[in-house]
């Protein structure tokens, strides 16, 4: 269809057709001059104007299956389901096997019969795989195997209710890849590859890129691209793999780059992050990571060059970011690197700037009271971190983490005070988080009974953050002997 829709045949059809509309007639043309167009009209206009196409074909050609057949097709993707269902019950699938994949399409997006379009599909395409292997051309036959599969996957991606949707995929795309592979990575794979991505389908997506790279090592930006997905997936290790075959092939891959400094700031490899950075920078003229550039330096102890560079390019950075929010977050951002290297005038302007964008933000109130802890004015800092509790939707989150920040501090007494608070949220099964620290507290305290109490509810219901907050005294200790263990130690016994 693609060669025949650049042939001057096609595009004399064309003009002729479109002549005619704007004249307000209708021109006869033959049965298959209007499947040729109407073909044409789905793939490149909206389906409303693909369906004025076919009633112009009908009206001509009232009995003609094939452009009854793309009616249909149109209507279900018009989710007018009901006319599509009454046009199918006179066409014959023994005749026109597309039937099924209609069924199905209509099992999917009318009655969420999702067994029945499992069925209805693997009938089609068990008949289009038939076909594509008795194809002469073995090549053209292996890729209209893979876009029968693509038809699946797009039509369930389309009519599939969102709660089951990932499951259906992850059987067709796997089915795909089981059946296809070696897979070339054009658009037919390429647009396999967005559907999971828009479904968040990640590691389905690293799995078909993976393939797509086995088989074209050079496919533009493929690398990085599944790079960038290994770094959404906290596969840090991966992506670094990743960006060396990108770097490879391009050693000025500024995107491969970009991913490269993000990955070593992520695993503390903080030298390494701000070379990666400093020659995205140079590339890209993108000044924007020259934060992140300096919040690595930071990081690392070259708190002078951090502290210069910061200085130059905030006032570069920020007023070139148009969404608001944004703006606000890099100011909070930047006001978190100040405090790192302990500027903390520099820092409170800058969270100020944050709040004074967005002055209800509790993730900013978090991090001015984070900024007065640093700086030892611990009422103050209470007072941040109670504002921003009772302006967020998950208060018990912002209460824990404040505890967690006191109790870094040894500031145990005002940390229990959030603590309990939280207890008292009883209405919120997440309250229960709050005991595992309480008992930590006391344990700090030397409060052996009230520890005791404590940990024996954190045991219960949080065993995991206890073996975190005691990774030494645990190792090797099984969940069920926790509770033994650490009062024994608190106890000043020997444990078993």
């Amino acid at each position: 269809m693609d060669n025949y829709e650049e042939s001057v045949e096609f595009q004399e059809l064309l003009k002729d057709y479109q002549q005619s509309r704007r004249q307000g007639r209708n021109t006869y043309f033959d049965s298959d001059a209007f499947i040729d167009l109407a073909e044409y009209y789905m793939t490149h206009n909206p389906m409303e104007e693909a369906f004025e196409v076919i009633e112009d074909g009908l009206a001509f050609h009232p009995n003609e299956e094939a452009l009854l057949s793309l009616k249909a097709n149109v209507l279900i993707s018009l989710s007018r389901f009901d006319e599509a269902e009454t046009i199918l019950e006179h066409l014959d699938p023994e005749e026109d096997h597309d039937v099924y994949y209609f069924h199905a399409q209509l099992a999917c997006g009318k009655e969420r019969d999702y067994e029945k379009a499992k069925k209805l599909f693997k009938k089609w395409l068990k008949i289009e795989m038939r076909e594509c292997e008795d194809m002469p051309n073995q090549e053209e036959g292996a890729t209209r195997k893979r876009e029968a599969f693509m038809h699946v996957i797009m039509s369930v991606s389309d009519l599939t209710e969102k709660k089951h949707v990932a499951e259906m995929l992850t059987l067709w795309v796997d089915s795909y890849i089981k059946q296809c592979v070696p897979v070339p990575g054009d658009d037919i794979d390429l647009d396999i590859a967005r559907v999971c991505n828009e479904h968040h389908m990640y590691k389905k997506e690293i799995e078909l890129y993976t393939h797509i790279l086995d088989s074209n090592p050079y496919l533009p930006q493929g690398w990085t691209y599944l790079a960038s997905l290994q770094m959404l997936t906290m596969d840090v290790e991966g992506a670094l793999n990743s960006v060396d075959f990108a770097l490879a092939i391009d050693p000025d891959d500024s995107q491969a780059l970009l991913v490269k400094g993000q990955c070593f700031a992520s695993l503390g490899n903080y030298d390494e992050a701000v070379k990666a950075f400093q020659k995205y920078i140079n590339l890209s003229g993108d000044d924007y990571y020259c934060i992140m550039q300096a919040s690595c330096m930071m990081q690392s102890g070259k708190k002078e060059e951090a502290y210069r560079l910061l200085k130059e390019k905030q006032s570069v950075v920020v007023p070139c970011i148009s969404d608001r929010g944004m703006r606000s977050d890099m100011w909070s951002f930047i006001s978190d690197i100040y405090r790192e290297g302990g500027y903390f005038a520099d820092a409170m302007r800058s969270v100020n700037n944050a709040l004074r964008i967005m002055p209800d933000n509790p993730a900013h109130m978090v991090q001015k009271g984070n900024i007065l802890l640093s700086k030892g004015d611990v009422a103050r800092a209470v007072g941040m971190y109670i504002s921003a509790a009772a302006k967020d939707n998950n208060p018990i989150a912002v209460m824990v983490y404040a505890a967690s920040e006191l109790m870094g501090r040894q500031y145990m007494m005002a940390a229990l005070m959030f603590l309990k608070l939280v207890t008292h949220e009883t209405d919120n099964p997440e309250h229960v988080k709050a005991y595992p620290y309480i008992a930590y507290c006391y344990y700090v305290l030397g409060l052996e009974k009230r520890f005791a109490e404590n940990l024996e509810i954190a045991c219960r219901y949080t065993p995991n953050v206890v073996g975190e907050l005691w990774e030494n005294e645990l190792m090797g200790v099984a969940p069920e002997n926790y509770y033994k263990v650490l009062t024994s130690l608190a106890a000043g016994a020997k444990p078993f």
